[in-house]
């Protein structure tokens, strides 16, 4: 899924730069606010639980370790792979 904001920049990436700016790869990741012994027991707690949404990482991050990152971060960052969300059914309300 992209997010209509990511097509606009895309677009405008390749309009003034073309082909070569579209695929170059030049983002600059923020550097993680975590230390060590935080980023391993997270990582250790992301593969242990499963959650149903980015936003209740993001919301487990600031609660235990009072550090709050992007929606975007959290998804894309490289620890992303170490986590699992939950795929929920959708509800029609009929019975079956």
């Amino acid at each position: 899924f992209l997010s209509g904001n990511t097509v606009t920049n895309y677009l405008k990436k390749y309009q003034t730069g073309g082909l070569e700016d579209l695929v170059s790869d030049d983002y600059q990741w923020s550097e993680c606010r975590l230390s060590k012994v935080q980023q391993r027991k997270l990582a250790q707690h992301l593969e242990e639980t499963l959650y149903q949404t980015v936003s209740s990482i993001r919301e487990h991050i600031q609660v235990t370790y009072n550090v709050t990152y992007s929606l975007q971060w959290i998804a894309a960052s490289p620890a992303s792979s170490r986590f699992r969300l939950q795929e929920t059914k959708g509800y029609t309300g009929q019975s079956r």
